[in-house]
């Protein structure tokens, strides 16, 4: 494939700008007082989830093996609809006594007709399905359960799975149990808790132990690298101009992170999370039968794929998301309301603010959108990828605790220039790091900024001056004298034309900010770095080895 060339559909009208409806993701939902309609003949209700899922997803930091765990709980409800079908088919009845409602990242919902068999055996089934010997799903804790319902009790339905499941889930172990075996004589080096048998090699490792989850969520996950992309976008992949089939990954997060052009970006990656603000209350109001329900799941998730096509389509026409003959892009968690990717440190900004202004807000009536919260980390790359993760969770969760946080876009963001990472909660981090600034610190949203506006506004700002200006902030205050002086002397050094452009480019560039706070400068010292990284004199998918 000739790099560069794929993917040169012009962006489509519209998408341009977070605050262009035509940019937003729109959704028919019903009206909230609509009566509830029953699909055709349906009789029960079936809720397959995995549960106590750390111990398939968060046991190490391995990428592959993380990855290879949260796809195949992905992959696990999918397949569940093709279980169905085949029971089915055998007792005569047509694809349509299977109607999948919701296929989230781990839990599935499907309604089903039956004739001739009774429900408890196509429970039984599913879960001879997921436990068979040879079937990757055993490496995980599942839980099945279903209820008699016609469609028109849905919302009292779904709770009554909940239920079943919740109560399941204190019943069962956390962790997949391997049966021990004769040659298994130490604990695998990996997640530091299994049973394991003796490797010569294994990830570029001489004699270590192995447990066979971990090996075999390795497997699994090196497969689904390129194959979770062909699955998820098959469907879309002429509308995108994608030629999935010629597209490669990157295999780890050195090899991702990896480009010494970028200077002190290399070796650095950048976590994209994202979640949904209210999506479940918005459920439990609004989709009050099957079909309401299906259709906002299948809403979902199209502009879920639409997000992922249009940034495959970016990173496979841009040099600097390229290794080699490999794309620099990791998804670690796609499904239900939350996603979770890492890319280069250099794209990392680039990622976010595409989802924010383009697929971060979804229209679900005239006059109600849905809209997320995120969090972005940069850090190095051998940071634990465990503790990074949970930094983004933590990052989403203080911004939609924020003014209004729930009712609109919002994006927080943490910068770790070594290794370390904060053990405290969010807050008090950022009350050690800006002192007397951080009761005024607020989310970012969607930049009103061009991105070719992003040299100039470096250009203007000599770094020194910033991080002048922005410790005087940090210590002193915003009515300090200290602080007065130094935005006196900028002032003086930019000239007041200057002075005043820079201040309305960054009050574009970071929105959401009190004007009075002069917060935007602080968040350009502390992304300046992340917002328009330069690439050395050479190409930069040279990765100078």
């Amino acid at each position: 494939m000739s790099r560069g060339k794929q993917g040169k559909k012009k962006p489509r009208k519209g998408r341009d700008s977070g605050s262009n409806p035509a940019s937003e993701v729109r959704h028919s939902a019903p009206s909230p007082n609509a009566n509830p309609q029953p699909p055709a003949d349906i009789t029960h209700l079936l809720r397959i989830e995995a549960i106590n899922i750390d111990g398939v997803c968060d046991d190490t930091d391995q990428i592959s093996i993380r990855r290879g765990g949260s796809l195949l709980l992905r992959q696990s409800v999918i397949d569940a609809k093709g279980w169905l079908r085949a029971l089915a088919e055998n007792d005569g009845l047509s694809e349509d006594s299977v109607k999948p409602i919701s296929i989230g990242g781990s839990i599935g919902i499907y309604g089903l007709r039956l004739e001739q068999r009774d429900i408890t055996s196509v429970i039984k089934h599913i879960e001879e399905k997921l436990n068979q010997p040879d079937s990757l799903y055993r490496l995980a804790c599942f839980s099945v359960v279903a209820c008699e319902s016609d469609g028109t009790d849905y919302q009292d339905a779904r709770e009554r799975l909940l239920a079943q499941v919740r109560w399941q889930q204190l019943r069962q172990p956390n962790r997949y149990l391997p049966p021990l075996r004769d040659e298994g004589n130490g604990v695998c080096d990996f997640d530091h808790l299994s049973p394991a048998i003796r490797r010569e090699r294994f990830l570029k490792r001489d004699d270590c132990f192995v447990g066979e989850s971990v090996e075999q969520r390795f497997d699994y996950g090196q497969k689904q690298r390129g194959l979770f992309y062909k699955s998820e976008l098959d469907k879309c992949k002429d509308e995108w101009d994608l030629k999935l089939d010629a597209l490669r990954f990157t295999s780890d997060l050195h090899e991702l992170s990896h480009n010494p052009r970028f200077g002190n970006l290399n070796e650095k990656i950048a976590l994209v999370y994202f979640d949904g603000n209210g999506f479940s209350g918005y459920q439990q109001k609004n989709c009050k039968d099957i079909e309401s329900q299906a259709l906002f799941d299948e809403h979902l998730r199209g502009a879920r794929r639409a997000f992922l096509a249009n940034l495959l389509q970016l990173a496979a026409s841009d040099l600097a998301f390229w290794s080699q003959q490999n794309i620099r892009l990791e998804v670690l968690m796609w499904g239900g309301d939350e996603f979770l990717l890492v890319v280069p440190a250099w794209k990392g900004w680039e990622v976010a603010q595409l989802f924010l202004k383009q697929y971060a807000t979804i229209s679900v009536s005239n006059t109600q959108r849905l809209t997320h919260a995120g969090g972005l980390v940069f850090c190095g790359a051998k940071t634990p990828i465990v503790r990074v993760r949970d930094l983004a969770r933590q990052l989403a969760d203080w911004a939609k605790s924020q003014d209004a946080g729930r009712d609109k876009n919002s994006l927080a963001y943490l910068v770790l220039e070594s290794i370390e990472y904060p053990t405290q909660g969010i807050a008090d981090y950022f009350g050690e790091r800006f002192k007397v600034m951080a009761a005024e610190q607020r989310p970012l949203g969607a930049s009103q900024l061009d991105s070719d506006q992003l040299p100039e506004l470096l250009e203007l700002i000599p770094s020194r001056l910033l991080h002048n200006l922005g410790r005087a902030l940090v210590r002193h205050g915003l009515d300090s004298e200290e602080y007065r002086q130094r935005r006196d002397r900028t002032l003086q050094v930019l000239g007041k034309d200057k002075f005043e452009k820079a201040s309305d480019l960054l009050h574009q560039l970071f929105p959401n900010q009190k004007a009075e706070t002069d917060w935007p400068w602080l968040h350009f010292l502390e992304l300046r770095d992340y917002l328009v990284p330069q690439a050395g004199s050479q190409t930069a998918t040279e990765d100078g080895q």
